[in-house]
């Protein structure tokens, strides 16, 4: 009785932690990008990445993506100094990417960078590329390294 009360517990504890981690029913992803009057938001909602782009009170497109719908990829290199991190939404032709990259300093103190960039593509040709006001690199490894491995180069014009 003691070992299924145990089982039934933990059966519990595992069911409240979704594949996307919500503990308590908050989303565990919240990305802004910054872009003037308008932002670039990403954040999980249920068992997505939901992308917006536009005001908070008037997003003009918005992309629900998953491994299941095959329209939402990343890309995670390095380590050690540095790292770059690549979110991409597809929506038909059209690639939706937010690109960080940050390197630590070198020993004399300089050569830091730490940056998110936003690019729209259509195939592979860069239509749109800005830099996110206000970003820092993506936190939740655990959620995006269950993505598919993105295949596209990391784009950085």
């Amino acid at each position: 009785m003691k070992v299924r009360g145990i089982a039934t517990a933990l059966l519990m504890i595992l069911a409240s932690a979704s594949s996307l981690g919500h503990p308590g029913g908050k989303p565990n992803f919240d990305f802004v990008c910054q872009l003037g009057s308008k932002s670039v938001r990403v954040a999980t909602e249920g068992d997505e990445l939901v992308y917006r782009y536009g005001t908070a009170a008037n997003p003009e497109l918005t992309i629900r993506g998953s491994a299941r719908n095959h329209n939402l990829f990343f890309l995670h290199e390095g380590g050690g100094r540095g790292e770059a991190q690549q979110l991409r939404f597809v929506n038909g032709d059209y690639s939706y990417v937010l690109y960080s990259q940050f390197t630590a300093p070198g020993y004399d103190g300089k050569g830091a960078e730490d940056w998110v960039k936003f690019f729209v593509l259509h195939g592979k040709t860069v239509l749109r590329a800005q830099l996110c006001r206000n970003a820092a690199s993506f936190e939740d490894f655990d959620q995006l390294d269950h993505l598919p491995p993105d295949k596209l180069v990391p784009v950085l014009d």
